[in-house]
């Protein structure tokens, strides 16, 4: 049983790794190689705001807001412009933005490992049909379970989702029978939001 649960807590958050870039390329055509990076950005901004407030949950709220105008920032400066032309150069451009992500991040955190103990309130074990698994193994698979049933709620029953879906769907025919064209706001949105899913 523990072993089914640490694969459905890792399946869960790679769910939401995947759905993010799901959305990129749905949305914008971009296949965006950085998108892995922003999941590290994450976990060392995660890291950083837990070592500067020493709060665990402080850090788990922050770290989300903090992603999400850093992938609304990536979105307007190097993805627009590539919105036309060949994958070949969002393949480029994405992998040579790993390239900086990750020398950038080796030169703030270092190249030791780097660890996040789970607060007090996690730090336990549950039994669950004779294993125990830990309370944070839980907690995750609680937290990505919500944030992809908020994910789906959001996409399917809001207007923004729905016109997302649509534009996603068939751009040219959102622009006809909706009058909706994935402007730059939107776009920008849905890929704050594919970002953030990773931290």
């Amino acid at each position: 049983m523990a072993l089914t649960l640490i694969g459905l807590s890792v399946g869960l958050l790679l769910f939401l790794v995947a759905a993010g870039l799901t959305l990129i390329f749905g949305l914008l055509g971009v296949i965006n190689f950085a998108h892995g990076a922003f999941y590290m950005l994450g976990a060392y901004i995660g890291y950083q705001a837990v070592a500067s407030t020493g709060s665990f949950w402080l850090a788990l709220a922050l770290t989300p807001l903090i992603v999400l105008p850093a992938g609304a920032l990536l979105e307007r400066v190097l993805l627009r412009p590539l919105y036309a032309k060949p994958h070949a150069q969002q393949l480029v451009m994405t992998f040579g933005l790993i390239l900086v992500m990750e020398e950038a991040a080796r030169m703030v955190w270092g190249l030791g490992y780097l660890r996040v103990s789970p607060p007090a309130a996690l730090a336990g074990t549950t039994e669950i049909f004779g294993s125990y698994i830990g309370d944070y193994r839980i907690f995750a698979c609680v937290v990505a379970a919500v944030v992809a049933a908020g994910l789906l709620l959001g996409l399917e029953r809001t207007s923004l989702g729905a016109t997302i879906r649509a534009a996603a769907a068939n751009p040219k025919l959102a622009v006809v029978l909706l009058g909706v064209l994935p402007g730059p706001l939107m776009v920008a949105c849905a890929h704050a939001i594919a970002q953030a899913l990773g931290s």
